[in-house]
């Protein structure tokens, strides 16, 4: 089976919409109170991390933003519209906030 489809039935992943909802827990699970959010699950994800300040996370979601369009629109889109881009590009988001942005970070 694939790395995703384990992820989702061990809990990592919310079974219906496929946010991220934290560390497996054995078994699938469903995120009731995030329905239909998805910067819900992007934002534990980056709490997780330690960017518990929402300007802190806006800054990270703005630098993905900016890989993904023009910077002048990544400024303009508003969190949710930027959240929706990530829940379709989560690896994509991983893999660049792991190896990119936090390595520019720490630098």
């Amino acid at each position: 089976m694939g790395e995703i489809a384990d992820a989702m039935i061990n809990g990592e992943f919310d079974y219906e919409t496929g946010e991220y909802l934290g560390p497996a827990v054995g078994y699938p699970r469903k995120a009731r109170y995030i329905q239909g959010n998805p910067s819900s699950g992007v934002n534990n994800w980056l709490r997780k991390r330690g960017y518990a300040k929402k300007a802190d996370q806006i800054v990270i979601l703005r630098a993905f933003a900016k890989t993904k369009m023009d910077e002048k629109m990544a400024i303009q889109i508003d969190r949710y519209s930027i959240c929706s881009i990530i829940q379709a590009n989560w690896k994509e988001f991983v893999h660049w906030h792991n190896n990119v942005f936090f390595k520019s970070a720490n630098q």
